[in-house]
């Protein structure tokens, strides 16, 4: 080929696109022509993949204190233009920051409990029983006053017996003191106020005749009956200054009772009236009082004689045991 032919070819391949394909294929790798918004994309991704990032968001186990801020402040790929005062007052916030999580991460170390499951592999785990703790209470006996309360008639009067025997001297220093007659009064006041209940106050005519009679019978019948039960009680249990004041207020009581137009119908009344001084006679004479108080029980008795005289015959008894 001639010299011209030659000349003609390569001034037509260096025109041609193919040269130009071949010519940057040829250029190095590091001499390519970069634009500004593809260098700024390359920069901003070596920040991110930089070790101080990865170290600051990594999930892997913490790096030393001394080790991070050797990082920050001695890495060669930091090119973010920082002063030196800005970089060392970062370096002082992340010091204070991972000694804070590593104390915290102390604590709770140190706060959880330990595992001994490691410990015994082969034997279960049986949770522990926990002890009852019972008290023991000092049972205390009760006191002497309720002890004997909790005992019949019976039982008091043998332990008193019992206690006499064995120390005589005691009889002349037991006080003995008289039966309450309270109850015995509220029930004939309870016997009274049934009787006058019963009576019919809507029927004309006279409230003391054979109709109001029958309507109240039994309850002067139940009346007449406990007031005379009563005093017999007491006359068995010889307790004669007991059974002097009863008779003296039931008589009152046995006062109280309707008078009835038929004369018949007072004989309940009568009869209460002279079992009440019978009563009276025997508990005047087997009595061992003193004077003073049979005087005390003399005007008493006069006064009772204004009401009814079946007991008239006790004052002649009383004038006797006090002369």
């Amino acid at each position: 080929m001639s010299t011209n032919n030659q000349a003609t070819l390569t001034s037509f391949f260096r025109r041609s696109p193919l040269s130009t394909v071949h010519q940057d294929d040829e250029r190095p790798r590091g001499t390519v022509s970069v634009s500004p918004e593809e260098q700024f994309i390359q920069q901003r991704g070596k920040l991110r993949s930089s070790p101080r990032r990865k170290a600051l968001t990594s999930n892997s186990p913490r790096l030393k204190v001394t080790e991070m801020v050797d990082l920050i402040s001695d890495s060669p790929n930091d090119k973010s233009g920082w002063t030196p005062l800005r970089r060392a007052a970062q370096v002082d916030g992340i010091k204070r920051r991972l000694q804070m999580e590593e104390k915290a991460s102390r604590m709770d170390l140190e706060s959880e409990p330990q595992d001994e499951s490691n410990e015994q592999d082969d034997e279960e785990f049986v949770p522990s029983k926990k002890k009852r703790r019972t008290k023991t209470k000092k049972t205390e006996q009760p006191n002497l006053h309720k002890r004997l309360s909790a005992l019949s008639r019976e039982q008091l009067a043998e332990i008193i017996e019992d206690l006499v025997k064995d120390h005589p001297e005691l009889e002349q220093e037991i006080a003995v003191p008289s039966p309450d007659i309270g109850s015995l009064l509220e029930n004939l006041e309870l016997f009274k106020g049934n009787i006058y209940k019963s009576f019919p106050y809507s029927r004309w005519g006279s409230g003391r005749d054979a109709f109001c009679y029958r309507r109240v019978k039994t309850h002067l019948d139940s009346f007449v009956k406990s007031c005379i039960d009563q005093g017999r009680q007491l006359e068995v249990l010889e307790s004669w200054r007991a059974l002097i004041d009863y008779i003296l207020k039931a008589w009152e009581f046995v006062h109280d009772l309707p008078n009835w137009d038929n004369p018949d119908h007072n004989k309940s009344k009568n009869r209460c009236f002279k079992a009440l001084s019978g009563q009276c006679k025997r508990a005047i004479s087997k009595s061992h009082l003193t004077q003073a108080e049979y005087k005390k029980i003399l005007s008493r008795v006069e006064e009772a004689v204004e009401v009814d005289d079946n007991i008239l015959p006790c004052v002649e008894l009383i004038k006797k045991k006090s002369s």
